[in-house]
């Protein structure tokens, strides 16, 4: 399947969910690019080897409010949106597997921490992706909702302490969802 052909299928899914940014990862593809087709707009940063990749869909309006793309990596891609009443900068992460070590795991959080500090302040600041964690059931502080799943692993643990560092939270252990829902 072609990639215009994989943007109408996200495109369909999108319409049919009413989402307006969708972001993905691991998208296998080797180049980085920004391509608009069927009204929607795909960016995506990949890598030479065909492994990993981060990306997002916009929808038009969406796409129509991009200011600056920042392709770092085929694990980080930043996208800032003109939004009202403050912009939107919008971090999609693909976050490296147990298989690698914990020090190629520090690398990249200081890599997102690093772009973190240099967007502005005013701005909101939303961190997307898959960041290979399991923060677990249980509430933390502010940092970590009640609707987790699972037990914490040392993985999690490095997310929430990256949280704590830089005032994030994690969202989706906020909602409460059935048990089939909270993990993708």
């Amino acid at each position: 399947m072609t990639k215009p052909e994989k943007i109408e299928n996200i495109k369909m899914e999108m319409e049919r969910y009413m989402i307006s940014i969708l972001a993905i990862t691991e998208t296998r593809w080797k180049e980085n690019s920004d391509i608009t087709t069927h009204g929607y707009r795909l960016i995506y940063s990949g890598g030479s080897q065909c492994q990993r990749g981060v990306g997002k869909t916009l929808n038009k309006q969406a796409a129509k409010n991009v200011k600056e793309v920042d392709t770092i990596s085929d694990r980080l891609l930043i996208v800032r949106l003109a939004a009202d009443p403050v912009d939107l900068n919008i971090i999609m992460v693909y976050m490296q597997t147990s298989a690698y070590g914990d020090q190629g795991i520090e690398d990249v959080y200081d890599q997102i921490e690093e772009e973190i500090n240099n967007l502005p302040s005013k701005e909101y600041t939303v961190l997307l992706g898959d960041m290979n964690a399991v923060v677990g059931e249980g509430r933390e502080g502010s940092l970590v909702g009640e609707h987790g799943l699972g037990k914490r692993n040392e993985r999690g643990r490095m997310l929430i302490d990256f949280c704590s560092r830089n005032k994030l939270c994690i969202m989706n252990t906020w909602f409460k969802n059935p048990e089939r829902r909270k993990c993708t």
